[in-house]
């Protein structure tokens, strides 16, 4: 089974794309498409911040008071019971809106619209940086592999969410750029020998993230995974890949615990969510408006309820805010979404059944059994040198025989990361507040990891020869997904919601 996920979640550290024994001309067309898409996204990331006027984003008004409150009264927010003091969010460490004090300070000299619109500016350049990072991180994740890379890449780029997150003002933008550094550190560092230095970037990686979103805390275990890959490819430097845990952990309590401790002592609780002045954001009994609490939600069988809702919610949010398809296409949208997805998980089956097959078996598949996809990809993909296991049968009739045994891959990190985050994002939305159930924005800082997934999946789905055109479809197809997005944002959101 281990050998399975090497062959889907593998990579070893290469150029992007590269393509041995393939024309010049055939890597100018994949650099060419890559290059579109993130042409593509900025394009499209200005559009929105444009189309998306200001305040109407996610809790626009509460965010901007924050930076207001801090530039105006250098002061953190507080809240008295539900009343948030000059209207600013009380919930989110205070990073984001630092980082953006110098702006409001230049811009409202242009009035509250022009300060609004000159920090909505900022986020496409944060989530364009994330995105280049994301790239570096697929050139070591799958090496040699252009279609991959490039239907990654496109999905989160050009993903609708994606780019409500690049076009409103929030703290999630930064938080979107800290998780794809976080994974591109861990990425490149899977193949190093023990370092401090290391250890101590990928701290103050964390503590950032903290500083920035409690999301931060969800992805934190990441490291404490990439730490125990690096074990086992070299179990002789397990105690000094222990000392680097400490040391990185160490760092990010020491800088990322304050703003949570400040928070238990003023709220009680060091994430003050807000349930709503009366209480109605929590579960709540369908037949007696009772509220319930976690175990209730469990013990009442509401748990059947609420938790379809959240997997319903977050599928359909995962691809863009549900408001923005049009009612009548909503149907199709999203069934051509989950055939994607289906197909995707075929891909990955297509791949894994020999090693299942394997595994039950004890036996190792022959090469009649595999296609050439599965070799080159179980063969490409195994990260570093391979450990040798010995395995010995009778020693009367036998000599032991020296079996490789594949390092583990570093894919599993972008897998984790987005199951981290969508499990938790799953149980905030069934047992806590339902206000969560269309949060597909709160995957946003692990996106990477589920686009990383389905790109792996289509790729063992189509032959070699139609990859390119494969790839161009899907950029057009996301595209054109946003045209409808932002012509229903200009011909019916906008005159129906914003105020003149």
């Amino acid at each position: 089974m281990h050998a399975a996920m090497i062959a889907l979640l593998g990579g070893q550290r290469g150029s992007l794309p590269n393509l041995p024994g393939e024309p010049a001309s055939e890597r100018r067309r994949w650099m060419a498409l890559l290059g579109a898409v993130l042409v593509a996204y900025l394009g499209l990331a200005y559009a929105y911040v444009w189309v998306i006027q200001p305040r109407y984003g996610p809790d626009e008004p509460r965010h901007f008071a924050y930076v207001r409150r801090l530039v105006e009264k250098r002061s953190l927010p507080v809240r008295a019971g539900p009343i948030e003091e000059d209207g600013a969010h009380t919930l989110h460490p205070p990073l984001y809106y630092t980082l953006m004090a110098p702006v409001y300070l230049v811009a409202s000299g242009l009035g509250e619209t022009g300060a609004y619109r000159a920090i909505k500016a900022v986020s496409p350049l944060l989530l364009a940086a994330a995105l280049l990072l994301f790239l570096a991180t697929l050139g070591r994740l799958l090496p040699d592999r252009p279609f991959a890379v490039a239907a990654a890449l496109t999905t989160v780029a050009l993903l609708p969410e994606f780019q409500l997150e690049a076009a409103v003002m929030n703290n999630d933008g930064l938080a979107v750029l800290l998780g794809s550094a976080l994974l591109w550190q861990l990425v490149r560092t899977v193949g190093q020998a023990p370092c401090t230095r290391q250890a101590l970037l990928t701290g103050l990686l964390m503590a950032l993230f903290v500083n920035t979103k409690a999301t931060g805390w969800t992805l934190s275990p990441l490291f404490a995974l990439a730490l125990f890959l690096r074990a086992r490819r070299a179990p002789e430097q397990t105690r000094s890949l222990l000392r680097d845990g400490l040391v990185g952990y160490g760092l990010l309590l020491l800088l990322g615990t304050w703003w949570y401790v400040r928070n238990h002592q003023l709220y009680g609780q060091p994430v003050p969510l807000d349930f709503g002045q009366f209480g109605e954001l929590h579960p709540i009994n369908l037949r007696t408006g009772a509220i319930l609490t976690p175990i209730d939600v469990y013990t009442s069988g509401y748990v059947i309820h609420y938790g379809w809702r959240a997997t319903e919610g977050l599928f359909q949010s995962f691809w863009g805010q549900i408001d923005w398809f049009r009612e009548e296409y909503r149907p199709a949208i999203f069934g051509i979404l989950l055939t994607l997805v289906i197909g995707s998980f075929f891909g990955w089956l297509k791949v894994a059944l020999p090693h299942v097959r394997q595994f039950l078996t004890r036996r190792t598949p022959s090469r009649s059994e595999q296609t050439v996809e599965q070799i080159e990809a179980t063969a490409d993909l195994r990260t570093g040198p391979p450990h040798v296991r010995t395995n010995t049968e009778s020693a009367s009739t036998h000599t032991a025989v020296p079996t490789p045994c594949p390092a583990p891959s570093p894919g599993w990190l972008p897998a984790a990361a987005f199951g981290l985050l969508y499990l938790h994002t799953w149980y905030v939305a069934t047992f806590l507040h339902q206000g969560f159930y269309q949060g597909g924005r709160y995957l946003m800082p692990a996106v990477f990891g589920a686009s990383f997934l389905l790109a792996a999946g289509w790729e063992h789905m189509i032959p070699a020869r139609a990859r390119f055109p494969a790839a161009v479809v899907l950029a057009a197809a996301v595209f054109g997904l946003n045209i409808l997005c932002l012509v229903e944002l200009i011909t019916v959101l906008n005159p129906k919601y914003v105020t003149p």
